[in-house]
């Protein structure tokens, strides 16, 4: 998050992110700190092979918070799954680079369309 501070669209980092988060913390508590505690002690990787649906993994190659590897990983175990990785970002590369973020997935959906 730090590094994201010096990217550009001040009105994202300092309005709309924290208004996001704040209003999950206030209106969503449980689930907020439910997920929080599955992401830091439990290992729910046994689930990923049980995923029905075909799964778009998108990723950024400098993510700090969830490296690479751990995309790879998951890629490998899911079935008819898909990563797609880009430049752009960090973690929260989609909310920086919406438009590309949003294209991939359009894209994603076109292909599954014509199958």
């Amino acid at each position: 998050m730090t590094v994201q501070m010096f990217l550009p669209r001040p009105r994202l980092k300092l309005v709309d992110i924290p208004l996001v988060f704040s209003y999950n913390l206030l209106f969503n508590t449980g689930n907020v700190i439910q997920g929080l505690l599955i992401s830091l002690y439990e290992d729910i990787s046994y689930l990923l092979p049980k995923i029905p649906a075909p799964c778009l993994l998108l990723w950024s190659e400098k993510d700090l918070a969830t490296p690479l590897n751990n995309a790879q990983e998951m890629a490998a175990i899911i079935p008819n799954s898909k990563l797609i990785t880009v430049e752009e970002g960090w973690h929260e590369w989609g909310l920086w680079y919406p438009e590309k973020f949003t294209s991939l997935i359009l894209d994603f959906i076109c292909q599954l369309e014509q199958y």
